[in-house]
């Protein structure tokens, strides 16, 4: 291999500055630089609290919350996001999977996306699974909080497998041992180290307090305190070096426990700390290198058969996670039968009965749809492997989302099925005639619930997601048009009863059952002289003949026909009536739905997207400058947490933020 062929990762004068009280700043990373080329493995070690994490977020581009300094270049490339994407990959200290699938299908599936069509995806998988060790629970799910499946150790070899099977020019790996055992670790490492001589590979990683062995397996490492450099360079040079500033490492100790006691300023004399760190500082930075081209870009697979094979996944998750949509399609059916049970009078086409019918199609409509708040978990918790992947270039967000939208649309109609088949129309005896279309008008309202719970979901915080989620269909309820007149309620609250999905729901269900039936104990009547006779009038003040009488019961007198009991139950639920909407109000429960897809697909792209930028050195003093400076400072640093990519940006030629 020749030195041409070799990539290099080059970091120069890294760090980072977040607020503190008042104007004043502080620094968590400080002038931190070094250099790793193929087939190198470089650990960064420190006490707590030294920057290891500061610093992987720094070069990873996800160092939100502060202001990033320095350069960070592959083959003398700055990294940007596309850079990264593309031959670069991430292995986060937690590791995010998808529960219920085993490991044999998560790698393959990472396979299939990664490598070209062409690739012999089982032999690369099984020839993956036995290098990891993973071969004796590759037919196990990964499992969850809530699930039994893999232990730590396993998920973590799992993402190694995940990264590793990209084939990649820079792997960062946050605390790769984390949850493995001594053995493990040491056969990890080992097996990091071959696989980076092998392939050409640059490994930097964080680890916490690594065996001699461990230690030993890396090329080199990078010794932090306090955010600086106490020292960077060969593993099997750190001792001597610390033999020639008067540290001399007793005999049998582990050398990076050694190490990491000398720099650690909570449990040891601070100005010998600084004087480590000051002694590192004085040595002259490596040589500037030049820029040489990097490794041709893999093929990238097209949308659609990105789509395919993320729907393939997805598909399986839906008949193996009960949360998502089959749980949801028992609780429907339980829900909506016990309400149906509880009305059970109301299948009698009686004017006694009328209203409760109406009512029964109220609890219908309303309290699934508060199920909806499941969903704004499930989708939060998957949007952390989904960033993930979309970060390591594993597919587009696009791909995840149309993958997504396939799904939906099916499964809203199963959901509809099952909230009213055995219910309504098997138990409370709803109209039959119907029946096709209140299934398509309760699943766009079901999907308009949907967009609003992944537009939630995007919340950081799931349960804060689930209240906001809960106080939008309290809302919808309130403002359905049963509780209280849209006429009487107030601007601007009387907007909510337009924009939410619930009254345009309730008003096509109940057109649709009432207006295809009779209804027993009234007759038609044509007399306008009779005093029993209801009638109604038309937009132009005539009386529309025929009425209907029941003779002296007037008090629940309703309507013969279903157009009749709809004016009736209108005169006092205003937005009830006997003017079809059904397909006005399908359009509204789809606009609905559209923005909230579209305010979820903003986010979740914005999310997946943005990345933090590396400003050079005088662009990063400039701005925290200019930070100090300014009165209103603090307020700019939160905008910077808010808009991590305006910060970025934040520093115009005069240095001015």
């Amino acid at each position: 291999m020749t030195d041409q062929e070799k990539s290099t990762f080059r970091f120069d004068s890294i760090s980072f500055t977040v607020p503190s009280k008042g104007s004043k700043t502080k620094t968590i990373i400080n002038d931190v630089s070094g250099q790793v080329e193929s087939g190198e493995t470089l650990g960064v070690l420190g006490p707590s609290g030294a920057g290891k994490t500061t610093l992987m977020n720094v070069l990873t581009l996800e160092g939100f919350g502060g202001i990033s300094g320095g350069s960070s270049t592959l083959n003398g490339h700055s990294l940007t996001p596309s850079l990264f994407s593309s031959h670069c990959v991430m292995v986060s200290q937690a590791d995010h999977h998808w529960a219920f699938l085993t490991t044999r299908e998560t790698v393959r599936i990472a396979a299939q996306l990664y490598l070209p069509p062409t690739t012999d995806v089982d032999g690369v998988v099984e020839e993956m699974l036995s290098d990891m060790g993973l071969l004796v629970c590759a037919d196990t799910r990964v499992g969850n909080q809530f699930i039994k499946g893999l232990s730590g150790g396993q998920k973590r070899r799992l993402s190694l497998a995940v990264a590793l099977i990209k084939k990649p020019e820079l792997i960062f790996l946050d605390e790769p041992t984390s949850g493995l055992d001594a053995a493990a670790a040491a056969s990890i490492m080992t097996w990091l180290s071959k696989t980076a001589k092998s392939s050409n590979l640059i490994v930097f990683c964080t680890i916490h307090q690594p065996s001699t062995k461990v230690f030993m397996m890396f090329d080199k490492v990078m010794l932090l305190s306090n955010g600086r450099t106490a020292y960077f360079g060969p593993s099997k040079d750190a001792e001597s070096y610390f033999n020639s500033i008067g540290h001399q490492l007793p005999p049998s100790t582990n050398i990076a426990d050694f190490m990491l006691d000398l720099v650690n300023s909570e449990f040891t004399d601070k100005d010998q700390v600084l004087s480590i760190l000051d002694t590192w500082a004085t040595r002259p930075p490596p040589p500037p290198t030049s820029p040489t081209p990097l490794s041709a870009e893999r093929a990238p697979h097209t949308l659609l058969s990105e789509v395919a094979i993320l729907f393939r996944r997805h598909f399986t998750l839906v008949f193996r996670d009960p949360m998502v949509y089959l749980g949801r399609c028992l609780m429907f059916c339980f829900i909506c039968s016990f309400f149906a049970v509880i009305y059970v009078k109301s299948r009698d086409r009686v004017q006694e009965q009328v209203l409760f019918r109406m009512f029964l199609i109220m609890w219908h409509v309303g309290v699934p749809t508060s199920l909806g708040v499941i969903a704004v978990y499930v989708y939060n918790t998957e949007f952390f492997s989904v960033k993930k992947e979309v970060k390591n270039g594993l597919y587009k967000p696009l791909s995840y989302m149309i993958a997504n939208f396939i799904i939906q649309v099916p499964f809203m109609v199963i959901l509809s099925i099952c909230a009213v088949t055995i219910s309504g129309y098997g138990i409370g005896n709803w109209s039959w005639e119907n029946y096709p279309q209140l299934v398509i008008v309760y699943a766009c309202g079901l999907f308009a619930f949907e967009s609003v719970a992944q537009l939630f979901s995007m919340q950081s915080d799931p349960l804060l997601g689930m209240l906001n989620f809960m106080n939008v269909w309290f809302s919808a309820f309130l403002f359905a048009g049963v509780m209280v007149p849209r006429s009487d309620v107030i601007w601007p609250f009387r907007l909510f009863c337009y924009i939410l999905p619930l009254n345009w729901v309730l008003r096509s269900m109940a057109y649709l059952e009432f207006s295809a039936a009779t209804y027993d104990g009234a007759e038609l009547c044509t007399d306008t002289g009779d005093q029993t006779c209801f009638f109604h009038v038309d937009g132009g003040g005539n009386q529309i003949i025929p009425g209907w009488t029941c003779g002296d019961n007037r008090l629940q007198c309703m309507g013969r026909e279903g157009t009749q009991v709809l004016d009736s139950l209108g005169a006092n639920y205003k937005s009830l009536s006997s003017e079809n909407n059904v397909v006005n109000d399908i359009f509204i429960c789809l606009l609905i739905t559209v923005v909230g897809k579209a305010g979820y697909i903003l986010l979740m792209r914005h999310k997946c997207l943005t990345a933090t930028k590396i400003l050079s050195a005088e662009e990063a003093s400039k701005a925290v400058s200019a930070y100090s400076k300014s009165s209103s400072g603090l307020g700019q640093f939160e905008e910077r947490k808010k808009s991590p990519q305006k910060a970025a940006n934040a520093v115009d030629e005069n240095g001015k933020l």
